[in-house]
């Protein structure tokens, strides 16, 4: 017979029994349900629960719910199993248990004994090893450089993506052999031995420079870093070799020593060049001590170059610099920021332009001579506000236009005495200017500029006041291009012709005088004799009392005709039998006033005169000037049928003196104001229209001007402007 353990005759039941509940392991009795129908405390520790009664309790209650399905299914598919799996803790936590399970059936019923033990620990260790690999593995491929790590016997663990670019040998190729790159050269190996050698003995390498061969046999120069690895007992197992490809920083170091030889050779005629250069340039340190100082300021200190290196600069420049320079200098020192600037040197009695380049180690300053520029600038902003000033003050108005979008870059001050609009309105609007321009000129105004190609010199049009006036303007455009024959600007020069315009109308109306006057001449001349004899012959027939209605209307008519040939004669030699003298006009308007008023009378008209005192006297020929003015309030007496007020009234402007006639009559239509004072021309039923151009003639004589003001059913207005007499 077989003895084992619990079938011993040595072990009773109840020995059994304490062992159970002695033993780590965990020992559980189930049901064919899977109830538990006895544990041990082992079981009790696991799950924190020291009050399970048996036949109350599921297994399954206890195991992780992921784990549940697997651990039937083995319980159901195999009589003996082993299976680890989670079991719940009273406080939440979980904890392996390894697993043991034999089925047994007696008198029909099924049991199943399960023993198991926790493995928590031992499932932590797995996990954490497991965990350091996958690190190590990380920490491996994402360095920068190449590692790899071999065993105590030169043999290859691992090597990194790294190591292959830089090596050429795949992981999978060495690993497991003997590291191939020191058996191409004795010198490698020797280096190589003596490495591992120093970090088995418990040493570090750091940036050992050394050559490795790589797969292709090519030689490659590196800087190594070999640390040791040490097992739990702290032996050194292996060793982990960081390989930096050095041959690019070889190149750059080279290439810096080559730098460096150039830079000096450059430093060299750096100095060379800013010797003989004309311009002042200097360098300083941080406390302002000369680094470097050219010849040429040198020369201007009378100071040996070489003596200054070392001295500071507020030494030897205290009293010689411009308090501008000295607070621009300590600035851009202080700051780091670069400065330009111009200023005065009371040293070298010039101006400069002075820059200055901060560094980190100090300051370089250049200083460029710009005394000619700066006088030249000088006199042309002189030159410039000279003509800004003429034009600011001249009558035209100078424009400057955008040929983009003919906006008005610059308009001058005669601009609002011109147009009186505030200039303001100009920037602001570039419709302002079409704005102002008559209507019916506009658009020709506008197509004045509209073609570049063909702009238009010259152009007359008119304006509008704010207050109605018409004025004529005339305006000159000059096209300005760059240098590349583009057009940029226009250039507009603008005067108001308005007066220009009435003299030459009155001029014009002065050359029909002239005509009339030569016609005048040969008409009176031929006809006066012929009247006179007829005159004589019908007064003689008057004295035969039949025939007086006749003689009386001839004579009337001969009379007319008289008149009409005395209004000739004075057109004809205007100058003939004229005295002038300094006279009052006042006095003249006095006496007309009292010779026309029994007139005004028997038309119901009232004549008020509002005459300025003091007035200067005028140059005139008092017959002539009576003349015009009973011609003007006959005038106006005739266009007041049902009475009313005649004004006449005086003043003084510049040197002028101004008469002014006004009536409240009928007015004279604007198509036919325009024709007053031209021969035969009248408003009058039986006018000839000689006593307006006789008027006309009169005053153009004493060097002044007729104008007339009228509008339909309120009135005329008449002004003459006679100029003060000679002192």
């Amino acid at each position: 017979m077989t003895h084992t353990f619990f079938n011993s005759d040595f072990v009773t039941a109840r020995e059994m029994e304490w062992f159970a509940q002695v033993s780590k392991d965990i020992f559980i009795i189930l049901d064919g349900d899977y109830v538990i129908q006895g544990t041990n405390p082992a079981w009790h520790q696991v799950v924190g629960d020291s009050e399970i009664e048996a036949g109350q309790s599921l297994l399954m209650d206890y195991i992780h719910p992921e784990d549940q399905q697997l651990f039937i299914d083995q319980l159901r598919g195999k009589d003996r199993l082993s299976i680890e799996v989670r079991c719940s803790h009273k406080e939440g936590t979980y904890k392996w248990v390894d697993w043991y399970a034999i089925h047994r059936s007696e008198q029909r019923q099924k049991a199943i004994m399960l023993i198991g033990r926790e493995v928590s620990y031992e499932r932590m260790l797995e996990l954490e090893l497991k965990e350091s690999k996958e690190l190590g593995r990380v920490l491996l491929e994402s360095a920068d450089t190449s590692i790899s790590i071999m065993d105590a016997e030169d043999r290859v663990i691992a090597v990194n993506k790294q190591f292959e670019e830089l090596y050429g040998w795949r992981n999978e190729e060495i690993m497991g052999d003997i590291m191939p790159f020191y058996s191409h050269s004795e010198q490698v190996k020797k280096d190589f031995i003596e490495l591992r050698k120093r970090v088995f003995q418990g040493g570090k390498i750091v940036n050992h420079e050394a050559v490795r061969v790589r797969k292709d046999g090519s030689l490659l120069p590196v800087s190594i870093t070999v640390f040791p690895i040490r097992d739990i007992n702290g032996h050194i197992v292996a060793s982990l070799d960081q390989t930096r490809d050095m041959s690019q920083i070889l190149d750059i170091q080279q290439q810096l020593m080559n730098s460096r030889k150039e830079l000096e050779e450059t430093n060299e005629q750096f100095q060379s060049i800013l010797n003989s250069i004309i311009e002042v340039f200097f360098y300083v340190d941080k406390s302002w001590n000369f680094l470097f100082v050219n010849k040429l300021f040198a020369n201007v200190l009378e100071r040996d170059p070489e003596k200054l290196i070392g001295k500071s600069f507020w030494g030897v420049l205290p009293s010689k610099i411009s308090p501008l320079a000295e607070d621009m200098l300590q600035e851009s020192m202080r700051t780091g920021r670069k400065a330009r600037f111009k200023d005065f040197s009371p040293l070298m009695n010039r101006y400069y332009e002075i820059f200055t380049f901060p560094t980190k180690n100090g300051m370089a300053v250049h200083a460029r001579d710009i005394h000619d520029q700066e006088m030249n600038l000088q006199r042309l902003e002189d030159s410039e506000r000279q003509i800004r000033e003429i034009i600011e003050n001249i009558n035209e108005v100078f424009w400057i236009t955008s040929v983009q979008d003919l906006k008005t870059e610059y308009v001058s001050a005669a601009y609002e005495r011109v147009w009186k609009r505030p200039i303001k309105d100009v920037y602001q609007n570039k419709h302002s200017f079409a704005d102002a321009v008559h209507p019916e000129d506009r658009e020709a105004v506008i197509q004045s500029v509209a073609d570049l190609d063909h702009i238009q010199p010259e152009i007359e049009f008119r304006i509008l006041w704010p207050d109605g006036s018409v004025r004529w303007i005339r305006s000159k455009h000059t096209l300005v291009c760059g240098e590349d024959g583009q057009p940029l600007r226009i250039i507009t020069v603008s005067a108001d012709i308005t007066e220009l315009k009435e003299k030459d109308s009155l001029i014009r109306k002065g050359d029909k005088l002239g005509v009339v006057g030569q016609l005048a001449a040969g008409i009176a001349h031929e006809v006066r004799n012929p009247l006179t004899t007829i005159k004589g012959f019908v007064q003689l027939w008057r004295q035969d009392s039949n025939q007086v209605r006749y003689s009386e209307m001839i004579l009337s008519e001969l009379e007319r005709i008289e008149f009409i040939m005395n209004e000739f004669l004075m057109l004809a030699k205007p100058h003939q039998e004229t005295c002038m003298e300094p006279t009052d006009m006042n006095q003249v308007l006095k006496e007309t006033a009292a010779f026309m008023q029994p007139e005004a009378l028997l038309k119901e008209t009232v004549m008020v005169c509002d005459l300025q005192e003091d007035l200067p006297k005028v140059m005139m020929e008092v017959k002539q000037i009576k003349q015009v003015m009973i011609n003007l309030i006959k005038n106006a007496l005739e266009a007041m049928e049902n009475g009313g007020t005649i004004k006449i009234r005086t003043r003084k402007k510049r040197y002028k003196v101004i008469v002014q006639v006004e009536d409240t009559g009928s007015g004279i239509s604007k198509e036919r104001i325009t024709r007053l004072g031209e021969p035969f021309y009248s408003n009058k039923e039986k006018g000839t229209g000689l006593g307006l151009m006789v008027s006309f003639k009169i005053i153009q004589n004493h060097h002044g001007t007729i104008t007339f003001e009228s509008e339909e059913g309120k009135g005329t207005l008449v002004e003459i402007s006679l100029p003060f007499a000679s002192q």
